[in-house]
């Protein structure tokens, strides 16, 4: 130990990014993911790993190279061990992980690593290493979990290693967010976000567990997934790093005793107090600040939410202390566009919904850019019929999103344009949903921003043909 840190002349790291894949979406910000990490972990200001002993795989060629590097890191670390991943997910019929590689698909199985024989070298050549750190950033395509989701924790039971934490970017029913032009994805952004600016007020050393609760209030902030921990055998006390923005108590020492705690709003600092600035400069005012409140509410409950198992010593957990039950937005197709924006909340003054057998109703979806992280989100007028955008393809004019009627929920992981989705009602009504337009939208000199368009219409008796379904 070296300051209340592993020791890093004892511990490794082992940081692995796919970005540029055969068959599936490419993910350019996967490599600038590692690097990231990389460079942070090796900062001698927060834990000063040798760059010798944290090593990074770009685009591997084959799992052996995935599981040697993990292998060998394995048997050298005494103190502390972290594996990070970036890239897709796939699941098999029997819904075990693997964790995809360039060749990878849904069909080309083997060109993916199994998360089970990375576990197993975490498990057997580290037995010596009293601290393991697993990190998951992995953005599934629709194609590959289609058919294949497991209950609640699926993900995290595959993943956990004993005497370790676990933390995935999302949930296994839930895509990550990897937006084109942004330099990483959601949950490493807001990561390296957290190690490299710390959590002001918050305890001397950033715990696993404080990591987590920081990371996700940033993704929570912008409407993004959230993420899963999973801890065993204390696994959630384990620290990377030294906090930069630390509480300093009257003693003047950094409070090295509240550990998994970000200062509360009451205290003046933490999360919670910079979420609220957050708020207030969006607003400006007392009236635009509930304004967006209202919107705040909406998104939520159109995205839903995650309930938060009990504690234990071996937990899965994903975040938000509601009773609320979740409610599954769109996997698919990875975001090719900016981070997502909202387009408004439903209008103050209802208007009729689609009349049963009346014209269409247009559904205008457009980023706003002035802010890029927060979803694209859209309604029609009286607000029955919502819509909210997790991934497009302006090149190939295709579109994943997830649907909210007063009836039931549904997500379509890819539809082009000219494609429908009709959804049955009750006394046999049906809703169809046909994407209009999805191109990119120049505002400006240079900036390019995300339009789309979906009309809605009802109907009762026959439905017409859909071209996509719910997944």
């Amino acid at each position: 130990m070296t300051d209340g840190l592993p020791d890093p002349a004892g511990s490794r790291a082992v940081l692995i990014g796919v970005s540029r894949y055969r068959s599936l979406p490419g993910i350019p910000a996967a490599e600038r993911n590692v690097r990231g990490l990389a460079a942070l972990l090796t900062d001698r200001d927060l834990w000063g790993l040798p760059t010798e002993h944290c090593r990074v795989v770009i685009d591997p060629t084959s799992g052996e190279e995935v599981l040697r590097a993990v292998h060998e890191a394995s048997v050298a670390a005494t103190e502390a061990l972290v594996v990070y991943f970036a890239g897709h997910g796939l699941l098999d019929d029997i819904a075990e992980l693997y964790l995809a590689l360039p060749e990878a698909s849904r069909e080309r199985l083997w060109g993916a690593v199994r998360f089970a024989d990375v576990r197993r070298e975490m498990i057997t050549a580290a037995r010596g290493c009293r601290a393991k750190v697993v990190l998951l950033d992995c953005c599934y395509s629709g194609r590959a979990m289609s058919g294949f989701m497991s209950g609640p924790g699926q993900l995290a039971d595959q993943a956990v290693v004993d005497g370790a934490y676990l933390m995935t970017a999302t949930a296994e029913n839930m895509p990550a967010i990897a937006a084109v032009g942004a330099e990483y994805t959601a949950f490493t952004g807001a990561l390296v976000q957290t190690l490299r600016d710390g959590v002001p007020g918050g305890p001397r050393l950033l715990d696993m567990d404080t990591l987590f609760t920081e990371v996700d209030q940033h993704l929570h902030a912008r409407n993004h997934p959230r993420p899963q921990r999973r801890s065993r055998n204390d696994g959630h006390r384990i620290a990377i790093a030294r906090n930069r923005s630390a509480a300093t108590p009257p003693g003047g020492t950094p409070d090295e005793g509240r550990t998994g705690e970000p200062a509360s709003p009451e205290r003046g600092s933490g999360p919670g107090r910079r979420l609220t600035r957050r708020r207030s400069m969006w607003a400006g005012a007392l009236g635009a600040l509930l304004l967006l409140l209202a919107i705040i509410g909406w998104q939520a409950d159109l995205l839903g939410g995650d309930p938060r198992s009990p504690e234990g010593r071996s937990t899965t957990q994903s975040p938000g202390t509601s009773a609320t039950s979740s409610r599954p937005t769109p996997s698919g197709l990875t975001p090719s566009g900016p981070s997502p924006s909202v387009t408004g909340a439903p209008a103050a003054t209802v208007s009729p919904a689609p009349a049963v057998g009346g014209p269409p109703v247009v559904i205008v979806l457009s980023e706003d850019p002035d802010d890029r992280d927060k979803p694209v989100i859209g309604s029609t007028p009286d607000g029955s019929i919502r819509v909210g955008v997790f991934g497009w393809q302006t090149s190939d004019q295709q579109l994943s999103f997830s649907v909210v009627t007063g009836e039931r929920s549904c997500r379509v992981t890819v539809a082009t344009v000219g494609q429908s989705l009709v959804l049955p009602e009750s006394a046999g009504g049906w809703v169809r949903i046909v994407v209009d337009d999805v191109r990119s939208k120049v505002i400006g000199k240079d900036q390019v921003i995300f339009r789309g368009l979906l009309s809605v219409s009802r109907g009762v008796g026959a439905a017409p043909r859909n071209n996509v379904t719910c997944s």
